[in-house]
Order: C-alpha cells, then sequence, then structure tokens
C-alpha cells in the first residue's frame, strides 16, 4: 500500500509541473495538443477541445505537447503555436512548470509546519565508545558524558539538534561548547563526509542511560520482578552504561544464556537468566515519552516555509559539490525515480506529516533541476529566450538543434546510468 501511495505522490508532483506549463499556455492563448502523466502507451485517455489528455503506462515523468513546440517543424503562422509567440511570452510558458512545483512546494511546507507532532526529545548528552575514537570529535576533545551546549553559537536543547545541524553542516567546521565534569569547555571539529550518504558526521552517540521508561507485562524480564524506573546494570558480569552498550553486548550473547543484573529504584540489586534467541525483542524501552509539539499558527508556518525552502537549496548545490569533488558515493548518493519512489514509500510508512515534507523536499529539487541552464530540460529554454529578448532577435536554429540535440543524449545517457544505478541498489538489498 506504501508503494501505492508513494507512486501516487510522485505522479502528483509531475501533475503539478505540468499543470504549470499547460495553464500559462492556456492564458497565452497557445494550444495544448496532449496533456500527458507517465510515457508510453496510454492506459487512460479522454479528448475534450483541442486536448488530449492520457495517463501513460511508465509513471516515471509527463509531457504537455503544444502546438508548433519544435523548433524543427515550419511554423504555419498561427497565433496559437508557441513558436509565433514573442520570447518572453515563451519564457512565461516554460517556467510555469517550475512555479507552480515552487507554489506546491511553500502548500506543502505550510501544511507541515502548522500540523502537530509527537517527537522524542533526547538530552543533548554524548556517547563516544571506543570504535569511535578515531572519529573528529574524541580527537577534538569531545568524551563521554559531555552535554553539548551550544553549536557555532547555536543553543542547544536536544539531541535531535545535534544530528541536525552537524549532519547538514557539509564538512564545514563546528565550533561547540560543551560542560563535562562540572566544566565548560569550547572545541573546534571538522566532521567527515559519509561517502554513502552525503551527511557530516563526527563520531559521537546520544547517552542514553539505561534505566527502564517502558516495559510490556509480557516481556521476559518481568519473569523476575523488573519494573519501570529500574536499570539495567550489568550483562554477564560486564557494566553496562547505555543503550548502545546494551545493544551490542545482548548482539554478542545471541544463542546464549544472558545474566542480567538489575538496579531497582530502592537500590536494590536483583538477577536473572534468559537464553537470548535470535530476534528476541525483550520488549523494554530506555528513551523518554514523546512530547507534543503542537503546529505553528498559518503565518508563522507559511514563513517558516520559505527558509526550509532556502535551507534546501542550499544543501542541493552543498551536496552537488561534494558529489563532483569525489567526497561522496555516485552510486550510492545518486538515485532516479525509481529509488525515490522506494524511499517515500519507506517515509511513507513513518506518517503522513514526514511523507508531506518528503514531497516538499522534493519539489524545491525538481525546481532546482529545472531551472538549471542544462539542454533539454526548462532552464535553457528560457535561457534561449532570455538570449533572444536581449539581443532582440531570433537565435540560430541550427546552433539550437544541435545544443538541444546534444543535451537529449546526455540526458538520455545519464537516465540509463540512473536507471541501472537503481536497480543495483535494489539487488543489493
Amino acid at each position: 500500500m506504501s508503494i501505492v501511495i508513494a507512486i501516487i505522490g510522485f505522479g502528483v508532483i509531475i501533475f503539478i509541473h505540468e499543470l504549470g506549463h499547460f495553464i500559462f499556455a492556456k492564458l497565452t492563448g497557445v494550444r495544448v495538443e496532449i496533456f500527458s502523466i507517465g510515457f508510453g502507451p496510454s492506459i487512460l485517455k479522454y479528448k475534450r477541445g483541442e486536448t488530449l489528455y492520457q495517463l501513460s503506462i511508465i509513471p516515471f515523468g509527463g509531457f504537455c505537447k503544444l502546438a508548433g513546440d519544435d523548433i524543427k517543424d515550419e511554423l504555419k503562422g498561427e497565433e496559437y503555436e508557441f513558436y509565433s509567440k514573442p520570447p518572453h511570452i515563451r519564457i512565461l510558458i516554460a517556467i510555469g512548470g517550475v512555479l507552480f512545483n515552487f507554489i506546491f512546494a511553500i502548500i506543502l511546507f505550510t501544511s507541515v509546519n502548522m500540523l502537530s507532532k509527537y517527537e522524542v526529545l533526547l538530552p543533548p548528552k554524548i556517547y563516544i565508545p571506543e570504535k569511535l575514537y578515531e572519529y573528529p570529535a574524541y580527537k577534538a576533545g569531545l568524551r563521554s558524558g559531555a552535554i553539548i551546549k551550544e553549536i557555532n553559537g547555536i543553543k542547544i536543547n536536544s539531541y535531535n539538534e545535534i544530528v541536525q545541524i552537524v549532519g547538514t553542516s557539509m564538512g564545514k567546521d563546528l565550533n561547540i561548547l560543551f560542560e563535562y565534569e562540572g566544566k565548560l569547555e569550547n572545541v573546534k571539529v571538522t566532521p567527515n563526509i559519509d561517502k554513502q550518504t552525503g551527511r557530516s558526521i563526527i563520531g559521537i552517540m546520544n547517552y542514553i542511560e539505561t534505566k527502564i521508561t517502558y516495559i510490556a507485562d509480557d516481556s521476559e524480564l518481568k519473569k523476575f520482578g523488573v519494573e519501570k524506573g529500574d536499570r539495567i546494570v550489568a550483562i554477564n558480569g560486564e557494566k553496562i552504561l547505555t543503550e548502545v552498550d546494551f545493544i551490542e553486548k545482548l548482539n554478542s550473547l545471541i544463542g546464549r544464556d544472558v545474566h542480567f543484573e538489575i538496579e531497582k529504584t530502592d537500590g536494590k540489586i536483583i538477577n536473572g537468566n534468559i537464553y537470548l534467541l535470535r530476534n528476541m525483542d525483550l520488549k523494554i524501552s530506555f528513551l523518554p515519552d514523546p512530547v507534543l509539539i503542537k503546529g505553528l499558527s498559518f503565518n508563522k508556518a507559511f514563513l517558516k516555509s520559505f527558509k526550509t525552502m532556502k535551507d534546501t537549496v542550499y544543501l542541493f548545490f552543498k551536496s552537488l559539490r561534494l558529489l563532483f569533488t569525489g567526497k561522496v558515493n555516485v552510486n550510492e548518493s545518486l538515485g532516479g525515480p525509481i529509488k525515490i519512489i522506494y524511499f517515500s514509500s519507506e517515509i511513507a510508512k513513518t506518517g503522513f506529516r514526514n511523507f508531506l515534507e518528503f514531497y516538499g523536499l522534493l519539489s524545491v529539487i525538481l525546481v532546482i533541476m529545472n531551472l538549471l541552464p542544462i539542454p533539454a530540460v526548462d532552464g535553457s529554454y528560457v535561457l534561449f529566450f532570455l538570449l533572444e529578448v536581449i539581443l532582440r532577435k531570433p537565435l540560430n536554429k541550427k546552433l539550437i538543434i544541435k545544443i538541444q540535440t546534444i543535451g537529449m543524449i546526455f540526458l538520455f545517457i545519464l537516465m540509463g546510468f540512473v536507471f541501472i544505478n537503481d536497480i543495483l541498489f535494489f539487488l543489493k538489498k
């Protein structure tokens, strides 16, 4: 079901984009011959007036076929032909798609900002196990138990904020103010770039203590008197400090008897053994209860949507730079429609709010990609038409045809690479 929802979501973005071209073509008197969502043979089609509306079998795109929009064809001189219109009208039609995607993104982001959400706010206390000692955080002087107070002057209230700021820093230096053993200290940390995701990492984890905040009635630990508020202090005689220690220790003991030492709320120590089966769920949690975060008012949500848009554009171009400089793995980070639909189906499982936000981000990326002056996309047509306005004469048709042909060949090669990359991604899974 989530796959179907993801395909519909992807189709909506394409529909919005093509609708932009359609509306501006109609408003400026250009005839729309075909309005198609998808490519290939049509599944459904309906003709009304001069336009054939169709839904095609391949849902990874769409197109709006305008009368006289092929520069290679001879024009009839009719007012309804695209190339019979002055360049400023053609610019308006060409940017109609990205304008509608921009508006759609703002609507989605505003809606997301207005929605309330439950979020687990983790304290900004960090844990650095020995396996992360070679990462930037430990080398810079951060230690387990440190409480992050500020990053680059931004006050930190939860570990969630640390993840957001560090992850999107794109390898830039971070000035971190932290408290450790009662003293405030300041260090500069230069993050590594994860080649698979492009996110910045410094080698820290959240310090989640092993105090039980939830235990199910049918948990195996209930058998020897474990209750909410108790603390797991040792497993097989080895001291356990954090949730990370707990998980790693259990993973190393699958198929064996596990001896638990638990400190009760009154300080008493109780013991118990469990034979640990693979994928066994002890049905406990160390996380704090989710907190309800109320949505913003319309005005605040609307204004915040522009900041989200700006941040997305910034991250896109920074990520692109990392891609071309080889700091991230192209095969891992580059994805096409198939991978997008897969990830959006996974996000759909996490909730409606996250789903809307993902498609808002996707709409912004579509805006950027279509505005780039790359042959065969909207941005190249806008550039040609702008030059026509500036030079006050039509451009050389043969030159434009050559540029667009080269662009189409490049685009098909890129699409082929992306498609193969998507297939390999699923084969690895």
